[in-house]
């Protein structure tokens, strides 16, 4: 997470960690609610390319629907990692 842009770490961790809205959380961050998403969108989509350079770093293949489902499972077991580490968890 915390290669981000600290904008879209922000974003993602109120929306996705802290389960509040894209209104929500453009209400905190001074954007809209499109905003919020856009940048949700683009923490996700830079988290996930980041673990696949990781994966094939390790000499990895993650060539295929094998590989987008192994990406988004790792990605989601990360933000669900962090959300227990920013409770204290």
């Amino acid at each position: 997470l915390l290669s981000l842009p600290e904008g879209q770490r922000r974003a993602l961790t109120l929306h996705d960690l802290e389960e509040m809205t894209a209104a929500e959380t453009g209400a905190l961050l001074g954007i809209d609610a499109n905003a919020v998403k856009q940048r949700v969108h683009r923490a996700r989509k830079g988290l996930r390319e980041r673990i696949a350079r990781e994966f094939a770093a390790r000499g990895v293949a993650i060539d295929g629907l094998g590989a987008i489902g192994c990406v988004s499972g790792l990605f989601g077991e990360t933000v669900a990692a962090a959300g227990r580490a920013v409770q204290g968890g």
